[in-house]
């Protein structure tokens, strides 16, 4: 069996655990396209596990200004505090 040499992180403790990962941006498109701004095109490795996660915080905070009472690995935080700020300075702009 062969893994996706860039290897998302989150899958090394998901069970099960993923074979493929993708590239996915790390400001989501859907959100650019809402504002009319341009899709950056930075990019990282995540199995779709990962990435729903970060949607499914996003859409928390995008309603509720909260993230729901969960709790993710740094990692996955990462993403979502990334994606997060970027959003609410792309509001304030």
């Amino acid at each position: 069996m062969t893994r996706d040499p860039e290897l998302c992180m989150g899958s090394t403790y998901h069970s099960p655990m993923p074979l493929l990962t993708e590239r996915h941006h790390v400001f989501p498109m859907y959100l650019s396209a809402l504002l009319g701004q341009p899709i950056n095109p930075t990019r990282v490795p995540l199995c779709g596990t990962e990435h729903s996660t970060v949607h499914h915080a996003l859409e928390h905070l995008i309603n509720t200004g909260e993230q729901g009472g969960h709790r993710f690995a740094e990692r996955t935080q990462g993403y979502v505090d990334t994606a997060w700020s970027w959003w609410q300075a792309a509001l304030t702009a």
